[in-house]
């Protein structure tokens, strides 16, 4: 869904604040979920706004967020700024924006738990049915594990050096 960024800001304020009084410190914990709206919006970089909750052993996650960014929409000087706008750590960094190279998404996430403030930055690849729907895909599909998504995490409420993961599909 496609909104102004103010209403956004003002929904994610109200749906952070409504569950985040477990966390450490509210208005941090805010202040981080709402990084990735206004570096995006900073950077005049449209972007769809989509919440989801996560399921883990006794624990419903449910301060949680993407953003999509199409991902021509931006340079790789300027997903650069992006990635230090959202305070993504320095060794990740250029990795990301190589990964926005070929592709079709970028995507910008936040996680809020009681153990603490999570962003996340990830490139979303074309997978091989949605290639052959589209009539892109000439050659027949390959047998090797095909790349969907790179993904970029790290905890935004302490140093950490983030981690990197391939999320691959036969």
């Amino acid at each position: 869904r496609c909104c102004s960024p103010t209403r956004r800001w003002r929904d994610a304020i109200g749906a952070m604040a409504e569950g985040a009084a477990a966390a450490p410190d509210e208005q941090a914990l805010i202040e981080i979920a709402l990084r990735p709206f206004r570096v995006l919006e900073a950077l005049g970089l449209p972007s769809q706004y989509e919440r989801s909750f996560k399921l883990q052993p006794g624990e419903l996650l449910a301060q949680r967020y993407m953003l999509g960014v199409r991902a021509d929409q931006a340079s790789p000087a300027q997903w650069l700024d992006v990635a230090q706008g959202l305070g993504m750590p320095e060794a990740l960094r250029f990795d990301f924006a190589s990964a926005l190279d070929g592709a079709q998404s970028a995507l910008f996430g936040f996680e809020g738990a009681e153990r603490g403030a999570v962003l996340k930055a990830y490139a979303e690849y074309r997978g091989p049915a949605e290639l052959a729907r589209s009539g892109a895909l000439t050659e027949p599909v390959a047998t090797e594990p095909v790349v969907l998504f790179r993904g970029f995490k790290w905890r935004a409420d302490c140093p950490d050096p983030g981690v990197q993961t391939i999320y691959r599909c036969r």
